[in-house]
């Protein structure tokens, strides 16, 4: 499995702060993201922001993903 993790205002807007996919239904960070907007329309409304790690490392929307991978989205934060 896939493991996603979800910060900030994902985490807030969806209620849910981890979510588990078939890595058969995903092979990159785009297409993992894009199932998951179909399913959590919030994740759709922050996209343009969502800067995508892949197992603790910034990457692409291009990075392949494989079982035991742990993608986190991450959204800009703001306070002071």
């Amino acid at each position: 499995m896939i493991t996603v993790r979800l910060f900030s205002v994902l985490r807030e807007k969806t209620g849910v702060d981890r979510i588990t996919l078939d890595p058969a239904q995903v092979d990159s960070v785009e297409a993992a993201i894009e199932l998951l907007s179909a399913d959590y329309p919030d994740i759709a409304r922050y996209r343009p922001w969502i800067r995508p790690a892949l197992n603790r490392t910034y990457c692409s929307l291009h990075a392949p993903l494989a079982t035991g991978d742990e993608l986190s989205l991450i959204t800009p934060v703001s306070g002071g």
